[in-house]
C-alpha cells in the first residue's frame, strides 16, 4: 500500500512539473534569451532588450495593465453579486437540489463561447453598447455568474437555519442578521468567488477582443499579437507580467484564507 502510494505521489509530482513548472521555465528564458531554436536544448543570447522595450517603449502595457485589472474587478464583484443572490433564492426555495436547476444556472458553460460571444456582440450593437467596457463586463459575466453561483450554494448550505431562527427569537431584524451573522460567514466565500472570476476574466481573449471591438486592450489581446507573430520574446515577457498578477491574487486569496482558518480554529 506504501509503494503504490509512494509512486502514485511520485506520479503527480512528475505530471505538475512536466506539464507546469517545465513551461513556465521555458517562458522565463524566453524572456531572457533572443534565440532558441532546434536542436538547442538551452535558448542562447542572454538579452535584457524584451524587457527595456516592453517597460520602456510599450506605451500599451500600462493601459493594458490598468483595463485588465478594472475589467477583471468589475467582472468578479458584479458576477459575485449576482450568482450570490441567485445562491440565496435557489438554497431557500430548495430548488437547487433539483436536477434541472443544474441546467439552468450552468448552460451559459454548456454553450461553445464563439457562438454564445458572436450572438452576444450582435445583441450589444442593437443596444449601442458594443466596442466598450461595459460591454466586456457584461459578456464576462454570462460565463463568470455560474461559477459565483455555485460558490454561493454551497457557502448558504453550510450556514444552518436553525442560527437565523434563533436570532429572530431574540429579536433580530432580517437586515442584522444579514450583517452580522450571514455576511461574516459568507466572506471567505465571496472573496474566493471575486478573486476566482477576475482570474477567469483576465484569462479571457474572444469576448475581450470581439466585445472590445480591438479598441479596448488588456494583458490577453496584447500577448495574443505577439504570439501569432511568433515574438515569443515580447510574447514571453506579457506572460511573465500576467503571471505574476494572477500569481499576487492568488497569494492574496489564499493568505485570507488561511487567516480566517485560524481565527475560525481560535474561536471554536
Amino acid at each position: 500500500m506504501k509503494k503504490n502510494s509512494k509512486f502514485l505521489l511520485l506520479l503527480v509530482t512528475g505530471i505538475f512539473v512536466f506539464f507546469i513548472i517545465i513551461p513556465f521555465f521555458l517562458i522565463f528564458l524566453l524572456s531572457i534569451f533572443s534565440s532558441y531554436r532546434y536542436p538547442n536544448l538551452l535558448p542562447v543570447g542572454f538579452t535584457i532588450e524584451y524587457w527595456k522595450n516592453l517597460l520602456l517603449h510599450n506605451s500599451l502595457l500600462i493601459k493594458a495593465f490598468s483595463n485588465s485589472v478594472v475589467i477583471g474587478l468589475a467582472a468578479g464583484i458584479a458576477s459575485t453579486i449576482v450568482g450570490f443572490m441567485a445562491a440565496k433564492s435557489l438554497v431557500k426555495s430548495g430548488w437547487f437540489q433539483k436536477k434541472r436547476s443544474l441546467l439552468f444556472y450552468t448552460i451559459p458553460l454548456l454553450i461553445p463561447s464563439t457562438s454564445l460571444f458572436i450572438g452576444v456582440h450582435l445583441m450589444m450593437i442593437r443596444l449601442s453598447i458594443a466596442n466598450s467596457y461595459t460591454a466586456i463586463i457584461l459578456t464576462h459575466m454570462l460565463i463568470l455568474v455560474p461559477y459565483a453561483t455555485n460558490i454561493g450554494i454551497s457557502y448558504f448550505k453550510a450556514i444552518a437555519p436553525e442560527i437565523k431562527e434563533i436570532g429572530q427569537t431574540l429579536g433580530a431584524n432580517s437586515w442584522y442578521l444579514f450583517r452580522r451573522l450571514e455576511l461574516p460567514l459568507l466572506l471567505p466565500g465571496l472573496v474566493f468567488s471575486v478573486a476566482l472570476c477576475f482570474l477567469l476574466s483576465n484569462s479571457d481573449f474572444f469576448g475581450t477582443f470581439l466585445m472590445g471591438g480591438g479598441s479596448i486592450v488588456t494583458l490577453s489581446t496584447l500577448l495574443y499579437p505577439y504570439l501569432q507573430n511568433a515574438d515569443y520574446g515580447n510574447g514571453g515577457t506579457v506572460a511573465i507580467i500576467f503571471l505574476v498578477l494572477h500569481s499576487i491574487v492568488f497569494y492574496l486569496t489564499a493568505s485570507y484564507s488561511n487567516q480566517k482558518t485560524k481565527q475560525r480554529k481560535y474561536l471554536y
